[in-house]
């Protein structure tokens, strides 16, 4: 059988605009019949219409369309068939579906096709939070705190299409906290822990478990009441313990908390964290919580150490216990001794640190808005008179500042113009009678919004978001070129998909990572990222007889692993090697320490009596080989804390 058709007799310049539940077709070739089916669907319908070089064709709205693809057939009165591919109205977009993940409290990924940001709020007793959005390919699914109660959520898709707003709830959540609100505890003391359970539908029961614990008598009970035992030193730098409660309902859910470890006996400073210059601070040593009397301890104060600024002042002493720190104190440390009736010694190295400093640090001023400062007493919270300083602003890292209404006032009152471009400026006030300055930091971050978490100076990669184009165009790249400034380390770099990475010995206190459109170099973003440098320990190394460990006296970064090679002389071995006074095996005459601080090795050499026999056996010999065994030496390590 043969078909033959005439090309010449089918419409031709089809063409078809697309709206909200309809489709609009012109063609030229006079009447036909359209007839347009759904592509990629198990719809089988059909949508038709006639007419006389053109027509309207009725199909599906919002949801049912959503950019559908479709394939038209429009047929003339003599059979000559003409197809048009095309899509369907794009003027919805699908709500969010998705729930939170019980084990890992993170946001399902949305099921719509084409979604291009998520916008949404948590809402905890009533009060709903700001808006967070979370761009697609660039952030990964928030997670969801166990506070929260619900999730609203909306979709954005490429189009710029919004869906309605959905609330889900929260899935089955634990927190745990303190009834106190601490989280540091001395051994042999007791803490009681509270455990709230959210979003159950059957039981808010849940089990308590403590972990990390070096002690088999430190324990928590079905009430939550934790009982350290007294030989209890916790796990780690930190010496800590976990807390962890468990739901009886969901038990993927659970909530924990880290618990701090003093020793029974511990010296602290009894309010406060830090010495202040020109003010006393009072000591005591502590025994399962309670204050000892002063007067029970001989005390002392001294400089910390050789890698340490000695104490400069000869005001800074201490007495009974109350540590005064002298006006004119140039050391960052000091330390503070309590040597009890017994000898034994408990030693704290408090921070010492200016009693004023400007405030707020590191706000964050728009342009047009204004922000207070005062110089504020860290240790009471009380402001001096502005009236007592010269203030003044200046650009900070290259930049300049342009608009002539960004200043600061007699009062401290700062006002960043309208038109201010600077992202970067320093606030200073300057004592009017002594001359002393104090200065913080105003940045501002307008159109992206780049963010970066604290970080610890490390090898370790901290990933910081991209930010997204500002506009719902698809077409126009989401690329950004990263560039870091402010390092002080070789190995301090961002990588193309703005990985920071922090090297080890990075000393910077502030990095600024920015994030530059490759589309438009006039839209960037810069986040300031906080480093915390690693502690450097020096390790000296102190060699006795017949024996020598390599390497020798040097420095580390905290958390270096550190192998220590033991060598005995020729017709001796290595007799024992202690590490805080417990024995410890060497592999093939080596040991591998991880520096995390004070630490201190001993190793003892000893005669071998394996060694190959020489055949002197002279008078002399063997009183060289006598006192050899009566005089094996050790070698001691003392690793001392010092910050990088």
């Amino acid at each position: 059988v043969m078909a033959s058709h005439n090309y010449d007799e089918a419409v031709s310049n089809v063409q078809v605009t697309a709206e909200d539940g309809k489709l609009n077709v012109t063609w030229e070739g006079g009447q036909a019949d359209v007839a347009v089916t759904k592509e990629y669907s198990t719809d089988s319908r059909v949508w038709t219409a006639s007419g006389e070089n053109g027509c309207t064709v009725e199909v599906p709205t919002g949801a049912e369309a959503d950019y559908a693809r479709y394939t038209m057939t429009i047929t003339t009165e003599s059979g000559a068939v003409t197809t048009y591919d095309g899509r369907m109205d794009d003027s919805y977009s699908r709500p969010y579906s998705g729930t939170v993940a019980a084990a890992t409290r993170r946001m399902d990924v949305p099921l719509s096709k084409d979604w291009y940001q998520m916008v949404y709020t948590t809402v905890t007793g009533g009060e709903e939070s700001a808006e967070r959005i979370i761009t697609r390919y660039s952030d990964q699914m928030p997670t969801i705190d166990s506070s929260v109660d619900t999730i609203k959520v909306k979709l954005i898709d490429y189009r710029g299409n919004e869906s309605e707003i959905v609330e889900i709830p929260n899935c089955l959540g634990v927190s745990v906290a303190s009834v106190s609100g601490e989280t540091t505890i001395q051994a042999g003391m007791q803490m009681q822990f509270s455990a709230t359970v959210k979003n159950y539908t059957e039981t808010d029961a849940v089990t308590w478990s403590v972990s990390n614990n070096t002690s088999a008598d430190t324990e928590i009970d079905e009430n939550g009441l934790l009982t350290i035992a007294e030989d209890e030193s916790g796990t780690g730098y930190y010496r800590q313990i976990l807390i962890m409660a468990t739901s009886v309902e969901e038990p993927s859910a659970s909530g924990s908390i880290y618990v701090s470890v003093d020793p029974a006996y511990v010296l602290r400073i009894v309010d406060g964290e830090y010495a202040y210059i020109g003010t006393t601070t009072e000591f005591a040593v502590y025994y399962k919580g309670t204050a000892l009397p002063a007067e029970d301890f001989e005390w002392k104060v001294e400089s910390v150490g050789s890698w340490y600024p000695d104490i400069s002042s000869p005001d800074t002493k201490i007495e009974n216990g109350v540590l005064t720190i002298g006006a004119d104190e140039t050391a960052p440390y000091v330390k503070v001794t309590a040597t009890a009736e017994d000898g034994t010694v408990y030693e704290l190295n408090p921070s010492v640190v200016q009693l004023y400093s400007l405030s707020p640090s590191n706000a964050s001023t728009a342009p047009g808005a204004s922000q207070q400062y005062a110089v504020t007493n860290q240790k009471t919270g009380e402001s001096l008179p502005a009236s007592s300083f010269t203030w003044s602003i200046e650009g900070l890292y290259g930049a300049v500042i342009v608009s002539e209404d960004t200043a600061i006032d007699e009062n401290g009152l700062f006002t960043k113009g309208a038109d201010e471009t600077a992202m970067y400026i320093r606030i200073t006030a300057t004592d009017k009678e002594t001359g002393t300055t104090y200065s913080t930091n105003n940045f501002y971050y307008g159109g992206y919004s780049l963010t970066a978490a604290s970080v610890q100076a490390d090898t370790a990669e901290a990933p910081v978001p991209a930010p997204a184009p500002a506009n719902d165009d698809p077409a126009v790249s989401q690329e950004v070129v990263w560039t870091v400034e402010g390092a002080n380390s070789a190995d301090t770099k961002v990588d193309e998909n703005g990985t920071l990475t922090i090297g080890i010995d990075e000393t910077a206190e502030q990095l600024y990572v920015t994030a530059t459109s490759a589309a438009d170099e006039t839209k960037s973003d810069t986040a300031v990222v906080n480093v915390t440098p690693k502690e450097k320990y020096y390790v000296e190394v102190i060699a006795g007889e017949h024996g020598t460990v390599t390497p020798g006296s040097g420095e580390y970064y905290e958390g270096t692993d550190v192998t220590f090679t033991f060598t005995p002389d020729e017709g001796y071995m290595v007799d024992k090697v202690t590490v805080d006074g417990k024995e410890v095996s060497l592999t093939d005459g080596k040991y591998t320490l991880t520096v995390t601080g004070t630490t201190q090795i001993e190793a003892s050499f000893k005669v071998n009596p394996d060694a190959p026999d020489t055949g002197d056996y002279t008078t002399a010999a063997a009183a060289v080989l006598l006192a050899a065994i009566a005089a094996a030496g050790t070698a001691l390590y003392i690793i001392r804390r010092r910050r990088a």
